[in-house]
């Protein structure tokens, strides 16, 4: 009954009861089900779950049904000798990985899917920047890169162990022939990485430590900024996902002397057919305890790479975006289980996105920094991809187009401020994060939070999900030093084209006017200035996406605006002064609600830390700064994302939800740090107590 091929029916065969199986004489069968049930299963009572074995539908593999679980995946051993057997399972050596078995991948990826497993890069020629290095790991040197060298990247966790990197005074003693072989501080990991180029039947080899002179800051700077090209631009990248840092090597790896033992499960079913139990999953992030899944460096290597070869649990696979192949089955084509694919679906190509962009900020800001301070540095390749769709490029991490919105930015759960950690006696430069950037805080994000920045959208499934709304009430400046001089203006020119009835009389080049027809399944709240819609429009370059008004787009073919570090902001802003009071912690978010004089709830406040409430109760006032208005739904069920909700105090007695999006500032002389973003009623922002304040941020 296993052996039918890919049959279009669910297949089962029932092994009997865990007690028999546990009673009978196999060991095999023994050690199988310990794995299920647990290896401190004690038969004291019978135990009468039935064990299942299952093949679904066009699998080859079995899983291991144990009463209502499913177990890990299990294939049958492929028996050259049996005509059609259909087994895929693999018995592999325990000691070294198939030499021919990277360059067989590789071909076979090129065989079958073409040009479908090179990156789209049409919409960003004008910003492709290749190495400027490359390790020859036929000369075991560096050597310098031209453009249209064919080359291998890596991925890997560099760890807090100071090892060899190329400086100014020994770049050129790294370019003699040999000199790698010579260096004693070279980490294990690159020098199998130079091994599998070579299995791969590649020559050169991009690894940042080598390929990027790391004390040129001009030089590394413009490198970081390109590494999504330097990534997109490798013929494979080289994942080295298991180990604590560079020291670690890439295990079972033919000629290494790191090598490593693959434990492989395998046992018998029946009298004489074997199967194994597959080294990884089909699900995504086989393994998010290994440091490389959770160090932000390697978020973005992840993202922009095309053909992935991941070495973890001292095995080996192989992804790209038409298939996934592991050692230890047969090349099947499987789909839809590439790592990287759900974050690859929020790069939008040609329209700002800015909620997807807040979905990849989430999650790259849960990831670990060896140095906090890299953290814009880290995601800097895709900041410089987006510059060429959001118009005006990004301010420490938020985008200018949408500054006004992206500075409303809330932590998800507890968030820690990021402090420089340069060892000391180090000749690099300490760099400090802004406090009003998410790039200065550690921990994880609230995507919720920048939807109001979507209302554009009408796409149903694609439009904005919140019934927010922000409008701007502040003119920003900016500038890498505390000094209004040489300041520049902040565009955040998101709404330029947002008026009511949605009707502009002069459409910017490349949108088209429709006429807009409500129909009874559209039931989005729409609140704003748009809410008796006339018109809706659509962009030539994607005609597909349809938008309530025109949003401000790049100049086809113009190169993207990269800043430099802008950490300082300048305004001038009206500030008061109200009473926190009521800590509430729910779900790790820490909220507290603000009092007017008289004693009425007029506001709430989303904290980093439950530390800065008790802060706050203690000192009984705090001082806020308005720094944009906003609306949205009254209504819990149109919008069940709103903080407010929690609060018994907070009075809902109209249709719309009218307020001001307030920050807590803490002065340091004439400079201000935010400390949280929050909300106060507009009746109860407009009647306070207001004073006008020189707001410089940092």
């Amino acid at each position: 009954m296993l052996y039918a091929p890919y049959s279009d029916e669910l297949m089962s065969m029932q092994l009997g009861t865990v007690s028999n199986i546990m009673s009978s004489n196999c060991h095999a069968h023994h050690l199988f089900i310990l794995r299920l049930v647990g290896l401190d299963w004690h038969n004291e009572v019978d135990d009468c779950r039935i064990v299942t074995i299952l093949r679904k539908h066009r699998h080859s593999g079995l899983e291991a049904l144990v009463k209502d679980s499913i177990y890990p995946r299990i294939e049958l051993v492929k028996d050259p000798d049996v005509p059609d057997h259909p087994g895929q399972g693999r018995i592999l050596d325990p000691n070294m990985i198939n030499p021919q078995l990277f360059k067989s991948w590789s071909d076979r990826c090129y065989s079958l899917h073409g040009t479908n497993c090179q990156r789209e890069m049409r919409h960003h020629a004008h910003a492709l920047v290749g190495p400027a290095f490359l390790v020859d790991t036929h000369r075991n040197c560096i050597v310098p890169a031209s453009l249209g060298m064919r080359y291998v990247a890596l991925s890997y966790v560099w760890g807090r162990q100071r090892w060899l990197t190329t400086r100014i005074h020994n770049v050129q003693r790294l370019s003699i022939f040999a000199a790698l072989l010579n260096e004693p501080d070279l980490p294990n990991t690159i020098i199998d990485a130079m091994r599998a180029t070579r299995l791969l039947g590649e020559r050169y080899l991009w690894v940042d430590s080598l390929c990027i002179v790391q004390d040129e800051e001009a030089k590394k700077s413009a490198q970081i900024e390109q590494m999504w090209a330097i990534y997109a631009g490798a013929c494979v990248t080289i994942v080295a996902a298991q180990g604590q840092d560079a020291g670690h090597g890439l295990r079972r790896l033919p000629g290494s002397t790191w090598s490593g033992k693959l434990v492989q499960q395998f046992f018998n079913i029946g009298d004489d057919e074997p199967v194994i139990e597959r080294v990884f999953s089909l699900e995504q992030n086989n393994n998010q305890q290994a440091p490389w899944y959770n160090r932000a460096w390697t978020f973005q290597e992840l993202l922009f790479s095309k053909r992935l070869i991941i070495f973890e649990k001292n095995s080996v696979r192989w992804e790209c975006p038409g298939s996934t192949w592991f050692e230890d089955v047969e090349c099947q084509e499987v789909r839809g289980v590439v790592t990287r694919r759900r974050w690859q679906g929020a790069m939008p190509t040609l329209i700002p996105d800015l909620s997807a962009y807040g979905d990849l900020v989430s999650q790259f800001n849960q990831r670990e920094l060896t140095y906090p301070e890299d953290a814009l540095f880290a995601i800097a390749g895709i900041t410089t991809v987006l510059s060429g769709v959001f118009k005006g490029g990004f301010i420490c991490g938020l985008p200018e187009l949408f500054f006004d919105v992206s500075l409303l930015w809330q932590p998800r759960t507890t968030v820690h401020r990021r402090r420089p950690q340069i060892p000391p006696g180090s000749s690099d430069k300490v760099v400090y994060l802004p406090s009003w950037s998410w790039g200065g805080w550690e921990g994880g994000l609230d995507p919720w939070t920048w939807n109001s920045g979507k209302d554009y959208s009408k796409n149903h499934g694609q439009g904005c999900t919140t019934s927010r709304e922000t409008f701007r009430i502040l003119e920003w400046r900016s500038n890498d030093k505390p000094s209004y001089e040489g300041s520049v203006a902040v565009r955040s020119d998101f709404d330029a084209f947002r008026s009511a009835h949605n009707t502009i009389r002069q459409l910017p080049p490349g949108w088209t006017r429709h006429v807009y027809a409500e129909t009874e399944d559209e039931s989005r709240p729409y609140l704003g200035p748009l809410c008796e819609r006339l018109y809706f429009y659509t962009q030539d370059s994607d005609p597909s996406l349809e938008v309530w008004y025109p949003i401000p787009l790049c100049e086809p073919g113009s190169p993207p605006v990269v800043r430099a570090p802008m950490r300082y902001l300048f305004t001038t802003a009206h500030a008061s002064v109200f009473l926190p009071r009521k800590l509430r912690i729910d779900n790790a978010q820490n909220c507290i609600s603000l009092y007017s004089d008289n004693g009425q709830w007029v506001g709430i406040l989303r904290l980093h830390n439950a530390h800065d409430g008790a802060a706050l109760e203690r000192d009984g006032v705090c001082e806020l700064v308005a720094i944009s208005r906003g609306r949205a739904s009254n209504s819990r069920e149109k919008e069940p994302g709103l903080d407010e909700w929690e609060f018994e105090e907070r009075q809902s007695t109209s249709s719309f939800y009218e307020f001001y999006n307030v920050m807590w500032v803490a002065w340091d002389g004439d400079v201000a740090h935010r400390r949280a973003v929050g909300r106060v009623l507009r009746h109860a922002w407009e009647t306070a107590n207001l004073r006008e304040v020189s707001l410089i941020l940092a």
